[in-house]
C-alpha cells in the first residue's frame, strides 16, 4: 500500500494555496485565498503518513520503552518523516533541563534547541543507523530519510550525534564513577548536532 501524502504549496498566479491529501492514485485538493492560509508555509511540503509507528522497542531502556517501525519496506533516500520544530532559545534550555523533555531535544542552530513534532523525537540511536535527517530552517521542521533500506517491521534508528558515522559516546552511556554506564539516564532523547 502506498504511503499517504499530505501537501501544501503556494500558487503566486492566484495567490491561493493549494492544499492536498494523496493515497495511492486518489487524490483530493483545494484551493484556499492565501490571506486565509497564512500559516501554511508557501514552501512546498510534504508529511510522509503511514510508513512509520510507534511500537514497544526491544532495546529502548527508557521509560516507556518505545520505538519508531517501519510498517512496509523503505529505498534507501526515500523521505519517511517530516517533523516540524517548536524551537525555543538556548538560554531557556535550563528550564527544560529539569523536565524529562531534557532528553527529547535536539540543537537546532547555533543560538537554539527544539522539541521536534510527531516521530521527531521517539527515534532511538545505533552507530549503525538506517535513518538520517536534515535540518531545514526554511520550513522549521527536521526531514527524516532512509539512510539503508529498511524492511517492513524493522525499527527505525538514527545517530544521536547527528552524523550517520560519529561514534563519539552519548550522554546516556556515559560512566559514572565506578566504570559503569549509566542505567537510569533515558535512551529515547537525543541531542544531535
Amino acid at each position: 500500500m502506498a504511503p499517504a501524502v499530505l501537501f501544501a504549496f503556494a500558487d503566486h498566479r492566484d495567490h491561493k494555496v493549494q492544499l492536498g491529501f494523496q493515497a495511492g492514485r486518489s487524490h483530493r485538493h483545494i484551493a484556499v485565498p492565501s490571506r486565509l492560509a497564512s500559516g501554511i508555509n508557501p514552501f512546498w511540503k510534504a508529511q510522509v503518513t503511514g510508513m512509520l509507528e510507534v511500537k514497544t522497542s526491544p532495546i529502548s531502556g527508557g521509560e516507556f520503552r518505545r520505538g519508531v517501525f517501519a510498517t512496509q519496506d523503505i529505498k534507501k533516500g526515500e523521505l519517511i518523516h517530516v517533523a516540524p520544530v517548536i524551537p525555543y532559545p538556548n538560554e531557556d534550555h535550563e528550564h527544560i533541563e529539569k523536565t524529562i523533555l531534557d532528553d527529547y531535544v535536539y540543537n537546532y542552530g547555533a543560538n537554539h534547541t527544539a522539541i521536534l513534532l510527531g516521530f521527531g523525537s521517539l527515534f532511538n540511536h545505533s552507530y549503525t543507523p538506517n535513518a538520517t535527517y536534515d535540518i531545514n530552517f526554511d520550513t522549521h521542521s527536521f526531514d527524516f530519510f532512509a539512510y539503508t533500506d529498511i524492511k517492513a517491521g524493522d525499527e527505525v534508528f538514527i545517530n544521536y550525534n547527528g552524523e550517520e558515522d560519529n561514534m563519539d559516546p552519548l550522554w546516556f552511556m556515559e560512566e559514572d564513577d565506578e566504570g559503569e554506564a549509566d542505567e537510569d539516564s533515558e535512551a529515547d532523547g537525543k541531542e544531535a548536532e
